[in-house]
């Protein structure tokens, strides 16, 4: 049973990691002309992205919503690829992607208010997309006014990475601190990514080595 349950979950780690990598193909070799939701060209006609058809409406339609941010889908997947392989559970799995999307639209909700539309690997693209133009500049900018908008929308964010990392605001600073070497700073960052149950295991074998050191 355990074998088996070993199987399950990095089969489904591995259909994460495909789906990163197949969601990076496609924003990559995106084309405003291949045929997609936005566009009236015909499915018959050429397609460009190297994801083929599939590919190219999922990226369209990607860009659309989140704009630049689009990019944190994949970054997402193969988070979700390596805490899965990790044997992160389901509630801690889906917080932290949930955190994630959390950061994405928000910083897209920031960018709302000083960006638009900008040239992006030859395409023309909406930097902040959709849900970031609504977001921000037209939702929390309306209500609470550009520097109120801003204000809330960076609340927002320390929010989502203290979802993301596990961490108080008070503990992100400890990621790199003054005496820390690269080394050290990669294996906190390392650590923090790594699944709560080994949190709980490996932050006092940590400490006792940090205070032998000293």
């Amino acid at each position: 049973m355990a074998d088996l349950s070993k199987i399950r979950r990095e089969t489904v780690a591995i259909l994460f990691l495909a789906a990163g990598v197949v969601l990076s193909v496609a924003l990559v070799s995106f084309h405003q002309m291949d045929p997609s939701l936005s566009t009236a060209g015909s499915r018959e006609g050429e397609v460009r992205n190297w994801a083929g058809w599939g590919g190219a409406i999922f990226s369209d339609l990607l860009l659309q919503l989140f704009g630049v941010g689009a990019v944190g889908f994949p970054v997402l997947c193969l988070l979700l690829a390596y805490w899965t392989y990790r044997g992160e559970g389901i509630l801690g799995k889906w917080g932290r992607a949930a955190g994630g999307l959390l950061a994405v639209c928000s910083i897209l909700g920031i960018l709302s208010f000083f960006a638009g539309h900008a040239s992006v690997l030859g395409q023309d693209v909406f930097l902040p997309g959709v849900v970031g133009d609504l977001l921000g500049k037209h939702l929390l900018g309306r209500v609470a006014g550009t520097a109120g908008g801003l204000i809330l929308l960076s609340a927002i964010l320390l929010f989502s990475l203290m979802l993301v990392t596990g961490l108080p605001l008070s503990g992100l600073p400890g990621l790199v601190r003054k005496d820390s070497s690269p080394e050290k700073v990669r294996e906190r960052v390392k650590e923090k990514l790594a699944p709560h149950e080994a949190w709980e295991e490996e932050t006092p074998r940590r400490q006792a080595q940090e205070s032998g050191g000293e």
